[in-house]
């Protein structure tokens, strides 16, 4: 196995879907991991997920989560 770069201490999947004006559905799937503010709940990261993911596909902007996943970063 080869090294392993440092991660953070959570791992997350969000996919957002929103229909878009040719008729089609915008669906985006972003996972990664992090390490949340010792304070944070998962609502917290859950809104600041949803707000980076959006800034990232503009295309689902306003549409809605069809999966959140947000676990330990551990085995």
């Amino acid at each position: 196995m080869t090294e392993i770069e440092p991660q953070g201490t959570h791992h997350f999947v969000l996919t957002t879907e929103k229909a878009q004006p040719d008729g089609t559905t915008a669906v985006f799937t972003w996972s990664g991991h992090l390490t949340p503010p010792a304070a944070a709940t998962r609502y917290d990261v859950y809104v600041w997920l949803t707000a980076q993911h959006e800034a990232r596909q503009p295309l689902i902007a306003g549409g809605h989560t069809t999966f959140f996943s947000l676990e330990r970063n551990q085995l």
